[in-house]
């Protein structure tokens, strides 16, 4: 796409900053004409993503209190016009005579008090008009022209009545998605909804609807094509009425959600008008009771969502057709005989966060297709010997958090279960089992025993017996086990580990043949225990090694420990957080730094003075030239070893480490954040609310774009430069938080300069950048400001505190 059309120009812009009422500037990013050149169906999806990232970030550039400078040079930016804490309280017909190809209106979070006049908008495809003042939701009669409109967003407004002339405008235009929740509808007359003729999703939450408001909302959609129906917290006064959904028997309807409601109950039939429902979510809906006939016609459900809800049971005759089900967070005690027996189309159980005590020998007879089950968190003690017996294709088990303390005569608990990958049995004071339980799980490639008690049970293998023919094993959680003795042949059949972790235990030593035949071993986790000193044939056999953690050790920093200390500075292993290290012995080095323990510094072998200054000066100034040359260019050293053994692994079929990329969407992110580390608060704060569709620290932002972000995202214990390089290219993206800490480290310029030459590369669609602190063309590398000169990128400066 030419330059022109992806900048506004300063006579468009001023015309564009003319669109006022009063002193309030109509605000709108996406009237900026290159959205309408922008052929979104003739691109193929990983455009379409960065098109979407791009146009998501310019809409909440006001909300975020930054400029959006689409006329840089950068030396300039203080002359942008500012878009930010719009108060818009009406917007003329004439607002957007100069933008016909506008796709997308965003007027979220302002003080419209009705539906704008936006007749000049042929082109209108998606409009949102969120969290206003809206009362009188009736769409204007220029709307009757606007055909193209597909998707409209009306929630958190005070909207109250939908009517029979609320949509009436709409009848010529192909409205598919309408989403009106939050806005305290308590009244929808019966033809409210009967202009929308394609509508396909509809969203009604959290509104105070009760069921005969349904109904009569219901007969405005009686023939249409309706999909997904979104009911979530509505008032339905604690009762489901078994007619509620009579009206729509005609419809395609396949998705229903209504979790959050106050049943309490589901009547008989309750859901058997629906015959073409595929998903049906009922979770946190207070239900204690289900009708045996409940589910009753529902022949193509797949999904069925009852989680934390009050069951103590599970549901009789729930559909056979079923896929996944969740009842999760209920209050179920018991599995009793044939539980499941109607259901061997089932994939996914998950049981978790009950009160399972009771589990008997045929509770999952008949889940022959199951794929996953998830038991955590009960408080089940025993494990009858053919409880399993249906699993045989069983890839995950979670049985963390119970009270299985041991599995006696347990031979063959697992015997169905070859194709099993990840077995979880952590936190249960599982102490005892027989040395053969695991033996037939041929194909297991997690494992997790962490917090239990088999200290005693490995310290009686002596034949390595309980890890043996796991040889797909790639991960072994043994923290927290009152580890003391390892045998030698404990890890003997372990070929393909490459993550151990060991933390919390009591080890002090190993002998010299336990990693003999871990060849993988990659990442190694030694910290907590009571390791003293470490020789060289502790280490010998740590090939492939790349991290190694031994963080909280009670080190001997005596003669004995010369070598190791010599060998931390020498190996290209990892040794992770060693500036944290302490000698807990001589009495003299008590409590001081690992890292200030050498050789030197300690009387092992005499020297005379003069050999001793000359060898330390010698030393010291070359290792002062080498540090100092290796650290100028550590990262593109960095760079290269790391493209070096990517190639070799590529060229020996080992691909990305080993792992086979997903199928699917080449791009696994929307957008790498590259920020400083200094600026993580601020970048959660402006950036992530509203944009992002994941989590952190149990904050959800409520976006729709999967943002990487280092802190949340970057893979546990692979280098740095392998967590820049491989997330930068999984990404569509790349958004750059300039900022006086981000500049000072090489490690963001260096970011900055794989950025661009990835752009460069066609491997990333676009490179987007937030001046925060008003950096001048000074701070900037050279190579970035041609660019942003060149107006190459869209730049935003932050005007915040």
């Amino acid at each position: 796409m030419e330059k022109d059309t992806m900048h506004v120009t300063n006579e468009k812009q001023e015309l564009y900053n003319r669109k006022v009422l009063g002193n309030t500037m109509i605000d709108i990013n996406v009237m900026d004409s290159r959205v309408g050149d922008f052929h979104l169906q003739e691109h193929a999806e990983v455009v379409n993503r960065a098109i979407g990232f791009k146009l998501c970030f310019e809409s909440i550039i006001k909300q975020r209190l930054i400029d959006l400078c689409r006329d840089v040079p950068f030396d300039s930016i203080r002359s942008c016009a500012s878009h930010y804490n719009n108060d818009i309280q009406k917007i003329q017909p004439d607002a957007f005579e100069d933008t016909p190809s506008v796709q997308i209106i965003n007027l979220d979070g302002n003080y419209l008090s009705e539906i704008p006049r936006l007749g000049k908008l042929k082109s209108l495809k998606s409009l949102y008009i969120q969290a206003n003042q809206i009362s009188n939701p009736t769409f204007p009669n220029e709307f009757k022209d606007l055909k193209k409109i597909n998707d409209i967003g009306l929630s958190n407004n005070a909207i109250r009545k939908l009517d029979d002339l609320t949509f009436k405008n709409l009848q010529n235009s192909d409205v598919r998605k309408l989403e009106v929740t939050r806005s305290k509808i308590d009244e929808i007359s019966t033809g409210a909804f009967k202009w929308l003729k394609n509508i396909t999703s509809l969203k009604l939450g959290y509104n105070p609807l009760t069921s005969s408001d349904l109904e009569m909302a219901f007969h405005g959609l009686v023939g249409s094509s309706l999909v997904s129906l979104n009911i979530d917290n509505i008032t339905l006064g604690g009762v489901l009425p078994s007619s509620t959904f009579q009206l729509l028997q005609n419809t395609s309807i396949t998705t229903l959600s209504m979790k959050n409601n106050k049943m309490s109950s589901i009547p008989q039939k309750g859901f058997a008008n629906l015959k073409k429902l595929i998903s049906l979510d009922l979770s946190a809906a207070n239900i204690f009771k289900i009708d045996d006939s409940a589910f009753e016609g529902l022949d193509a459900l797949t999904r069925l969502f009852l989680n934390d809800n009050q069951l103590s049971q599970v549901p009789n005759n729930l559909p056979p057709s079923l896929q996944k089900l969740y009842l999760n967070g209920n209050q179920i005690s018991a599995l009793k005989d044939n539980t499941f027996k109607k259901l061997s189309n089932l994939q996914l159980l998950y049981l978790g966060g009950n009160k399972i005590h009771q589990l008997e020998q045929n509770a999952f007879y008949g889940l022959t297709s199951l794929k996953k089950i998830h038991l955590v968190d009960n408080k089940i003690h025993t494990l009858p010997g053919r409880l399993f017996e249906s699993f045989v294709v069983l890839d995950s088990l979670e049985l963390n958090k119970n009270n299985i303390n041991q599995i006696p005569n347990s031979g063959s608990l697992f015997a169905s279960m070859a194709s099993l990958q990840y077995l979880n049995m952590a936190d249960n004071a599982f102490s005892s089992c027989s040395m053969g339980l695991f033996k037939v799980l041929t194909s297991l490639r997690y494992l997790h025993l962490e917090n239990n008690q088999l200290g005693n049970l490995i310290a009686r293998d002596v034949n390595g017996q309980l890890f043996a023919g796991m040889d797909k094993l790639d991960l072994l959680n043994l923290t927290n086990n009152q580890l003391t003795q390892l045998p030698d042949p404990l890890f003997k059949d372990l070929i393909n580990l490459k993550n151990l972790t060991m933390r919390s235990n009591k080890i002090s030593t190993w002998g010299d043949n336990l990693f003999k035949r871990t060849y993988k071993l990659e990442i190694l986790d030694l910290s907590q225990n009571m390791i003293a000193l470490v020789n060289s044939s502790s280490v010998r056999d740590f090939k492939k090694m790349k991290t190694l953690d031994l963080r909280q050790n009670p080190f001997a920093c005596t003669c004995d420990l010369r070598w190791f200390r010599d060998w931390t500075n020498t190996t290209e292993i990892m040794i992770l957080h060693s500036e944290t290290y302490l000698c807990n012995s001589p009495p003299e080095w008590h409590g001081k730094k690992f890292l200030s323990f050498d050789r030197h510094k300690i009387n092992c072998v005499w020297f005379t003075t003069a050999e001793i200054i000359g060898a330390a000066a010698g030393g010291f100034l070359l290792f002062v030239i080498v540090i100092a040359l290796v650290y100028k260019r550590r990262w593109y050293i960095k760079l290269r070893w790391y493209r070096i053994r990517r190639s070799l692994k590529r060229s020996s079929g080992t691909g990305r480490g080993g792992y086979q990329k997903i199928n699917g969407d080449v791009n696994q992110y929307d957008a790498y954040i590259s920020s400083a580390s200094d600026n993580y608060q601020w970048v959660l704060k402006n950036i992530f609310p509203g944009i992002d569709s994941g989590d952190l620290d149990t904050e959800k932002f409520g976006g729709e774009f999967k943002l990487y972000f280092e802190d949340r995202d970057a893979v546990p214990g692979k280098a740095e430069v392998y967590n820049i390089i491989e997330n930068m290219e999984a990404s569509r993206t790349v958004l750059i938080i300039l900022t006086k800490e981000y500049m000072a480290k090489e490690r963001y310029k260096f970011e900055i300069i794989t950025a661009i030459d990835l752009l460069e590369k066609g491997k990333i669609s676009d490179i987007l950048i937030v001046n925060v602190d008003g950096l001048t063309a000074r701070h900037v590398p050279r190579l970035l400001l041609r660019k942003m000169e060149r107006h190459d990128f869209l730049v935003g400066r932050f005007r915040g505190g």
